[in-house]
């Protein structure tokens, strides 16, 4: 019985997490001048990046997108005098998403998880099934990490975890052949 309802539990939990670490977003945008198409790729970018973490399409201002950006970096850019290309790698603020969301009455399963001094974040991508699951979750208690789920969805878990047993974590998973990175103090488990 316990083993059906974890299952169960993960496969609802897998219809409604939307990740929330740095989206890559590939742009190539036109325009009059080489300025004009940075600027509606960026714009583009943010706005993808948002509809990722939210899971659906929610009108939102280009301005309003701006303030809810945590950080951004560009990479691999191309530009001529009308057009401009690029990698962006869009970061949102999961505070600030949380909030908009809040203050526009916008009911989404999403809320990214909100990381104290005490707990740090773990995003897990592509999980790869119940057996994979099960070793993350026996790492998770044998180093203590006090792992809570956020939310799941794609395939994607968003968690926390006692910071001070991050190292101890991130050992007992790789001993498994589990990779781990870590973006900006996020862990990202593939």
């Amino acid at each position: 019985m316990k083993n059906k309802f974890v299952f169960f539990t993960i496969i609802l939990c897998a219809l409604c997490f939307v990740f929330s670490a740095p989206q890559a977003v590939q742009v190539s945008k036109t325009a009059d001048t080489a300025a004009a198409a940075k600027s509606m790729a960026l714009s583009s970018a943010r706005r993808d990046a948002f509809e990722a973490i939210v899971g659906e399409k929610i009108p939102i201002s280009d301005k309003e997108l701006v303030n809810l950006v945590e950080s951004e970096v560009i990479e691999n850019e191309k530009v001529s005098a009308t057009s401009y290309t690029a990698e962006i790698f869009v970061e949102m603020n999961r505070t600030a998403v949380n909030n908009w969301l809040e203050k526009n009455n916008i009911q989404t399963i999403y809320r990214a998880p909100v990381v104290s001094t005490d707990r740090a974040a773990v995003i897990f991508e592509s999980v790869g099934g119940l057996n994979k699951w099960t070793v993350i979750e026996q790492a998770a208690r044998t180093s203590g990490a006090d792992l809570r789920i956020s939310s799941i969805s794609d395939g994607k878990i968003s968690a926390t975890m006692r910071a001070n047993a991050q190292s101890a974590f991130v050992a007992a998973i790789r001993s498994n052949g589990i990779n781990v990175s870590d973006y900006n103090g996020i862990l990202t488990v593939r």
